[in-house]
């Protein structure tokens, strides 16, 4: 039943062993470049969360201590609307521009723009009401 086998020749375990070293090699090789690759990124990762996490001054405005446009859109409606024309001009001097809506608007109408106030960055403009003394209807801040 069992068949006693002979040992193996002595060169050919000293080429099995060379290749199991070999093998063993190759794959402690592999482990070694997938733990080099992990550490690279894992490096990069952490290069990109620090530098995320620091307080770079982009040179952007400060917008904390600055007013919003949406305030500053509520403000000068409480302010100016169903007020004269007259009454704005004398307040805030000649528009630069006065501007058609195309198709006459609805109610129909035009628009007044002055300049860019310098604290919020709006562009004032606002849409009026035909009329003897036109009226203004709602300002915008573009």
């Amino acid at each position: 039943m069992f068949q006693l086998l002979d040992a193996p020749p002595a060169d050919r375990v000293d080429q099995m062993t060379h290749a199991l070293l070999r093998s063993a090699d190759a794959r402690n090789h592999a482990k070694g470049a997938r733990f080099a690759r992990w550490r690279t990124g894992a490096a990069c990762l952490l290069a990109l969360a620090s530098a995320g996490c620091q307080n770079l001054d982009a040179g952007w405005p400060d917008t904390v201590n600055k007013p919003s446009r949406s305030s500053r859109e509520v403000a000068m409606n409480l302010q100016w609307q169903n007020h004269r024309l007259s009454e704005l001009v004398s307040a805030m001097g000649e528009p630069r521009m006065i501007l058609r809506i195309p198709g006459g608007g609805n109610p129909p109408g035009f628009a007044v723009i002055y300049g860019t106030d310098p604290v919020t960055g709006c562009i004032d403009a606002f849409a009026m009401y035909y009329g003897f003394d036109p009226t203004v209807r709602q300002y915008l801040c573009r």
